[in-house]
Order: C-alpha cells, then structure tokens, then sequence
C-alpha cells in the first residue's frame, strides 16, 4: 500500500513588473511516502524528500503560448488575452500545481523501481 503527505507546499512570487506587482508565481512542493505490504506490514520503500516546482504566469503578458507548458492545456493564446489577470492566474496556477504533482508522481514512480 502507497501512503503519503505533502511535507511542505509554498507558493511565493517569481518575478515582479517595474511597480513590484507579481508577473510569475514559482510553486514549490515536497511529499513523503511510504510503501508498505499489506501482507506483513513491512516498509518495502520510503521516502522522506521528493519535491517539483512549476512557474506559473499570474498576467498574460508574462504567458508564452508556445511553451510544452502551456500547449499541453485546453487555451490557445487568444483565449489568454480575453482573459481577467484574476482568471490568468488561477488557470495558470492550476496548470503549474497539475504539472508539479505530475513531475512527483513519476520521480516517486521511478524513485520506488530503482528501490526494489
């Protein structure tokens, strides 16, 4: 059986216009994880420290829609610019967290073969 926490989650601001407003917020993760067989309760695989992080654009003028990043969502560009800095943010914000827990699901994946 996979068990694990989120050590630790922050979200701080990447980068900044000329008036110190966000343009980028940098999302920074670490999980822990154990895996245990169910049959003896012994601990097969642990670890205490995989983290990812992701950038995340919080305007449209600091959104490049040509990115892997960016062309693996369901926006084109165009769609970006209609687009509140409120609603770019969250999008981009969700996309940036989707793509960190991804990154740490595969390290973990590859983490626990090379383990066993």
């Amino acid at each position: 059986m996979l068990s694990g926490k989120i050590v630790w989650a922050i979200t701080a601001p990447g980068s900044l216009s000329g008036v110190s407003e966000p343009l980028s917020y940098g999302n920074n993760f670490m999980v822990g994880a154990t895996l245990t067989d169910r049959k003896t309760n012994a601990v097969v695989w642990r670890t205490n420290g995989i983290t990812a992080s992701a950038q995340a654009p919080a305007v449209a003028q600091a959104l490049v829609p040509t990115t892997p990043q960016f062309l693996r969502q369901n926006l084109r560009g165009q769609d970006i610019l209609q687009m509140s800095d409120m609603q770019v943010g969250a999008s981009q914000q969700a996309a940036a967290k989707d793509q960190a827990m991804r990154q740490i699901s595969s390290e973990m994946y590859d983490d626990m073969a090379l383990g066993l």
